[in-house]
């Protein structure tokens, strides 16, 4: 079985596109790939405005998994663009999780429950950004 998960981005005063993602979306796996890899407003703007299946996140656009479109998708897809926030946390209900980017940060929303990821990576991230320090 998979976990997917609903990654959105806020456009707009109460405004969110988002898109679907099948596998891997449980916090190691696209929450930490959004994190490291997705910070750029632009970029993820582009992400959601997709209308395509995501099978599988990867670091950009180039590595990045898409189902191919079909009618239904098509059908399905709709339903996350555009939508208000009342709309995406009712949507975040048929997700294991939902990633919403918003003002430069990376949220998780899980159970009702609005969580930075700055509390599962910020450590991480430091240690990273310190190391890379020493080597220079």
């Amino acid at each position: 079985m998979s976990t997917n998960a609903l990654v959105a981005y806020k456009n707009g005063q109460d405004n969110y596109d988002a898109i679907s993602v099948r596998f891997d979306g449980y916090v190691e796996g696209v929450g930490r790939m959004l994190y490291f890899n997705w910070s750029e407003d632009a970029k993820i703007a582009k992400l959601c405005k997709i209308e395509k299946e995501i099978r599988e996140l990867g670091e950009d656009f180039d590595k990045t998994e898409f189902y191919p479109v079909t009618n239904w998708t098509l059908r399905y897809i709709h339903k996350f663009k555009g939508i208000s926030q009342n709309d995406l946390e009712n949507q975040a209900g048929n997700f294991s999780y939902t990633y919403i980017y918003s003002n430069g940060t990376w949220w998780m929303l899980k159970n009702g429950e609005l969580k930075n990821l700055d509390d599962n990576f910020l450590d991480e991230r430091m240690k990273m950004e310190d190391e890379s320090e020493e080597e220079e």
